[in-house]
């Protein structure tokens, strides 16, 4: 059997299909985590928590989640 091929894209290339999970998909997740694990901490302010959600809202639109 043939090994996969994976391709890098840059970070204008929007092809999303399987197979072409990069460096920034895995980069852009592992903030997204960071963010929400941060959140969920109960000595954060509510002004620190809402520029967390701002910047969790800001990750996701640019994931293509929102």
């Amino acid at each position: 059997m043939k090994p996969r091929a994976y391709k890098m894209n840059d970070k204008n290339d929007t092809d999303t299909s399987v197979g072409n999970y990069t460096c920034n998909d895995y980069r852009a997740e592992m903030i997204l985590l960071s963010l929400q694990r941060r959140l969920n901490r109960p000595e954060l302010g509510e002004q620190e928590k809402k520029k967390i959600q701002a910047e969790i809202e800001r990750v996701k639109e640019e994931m293509g989640m929102s």
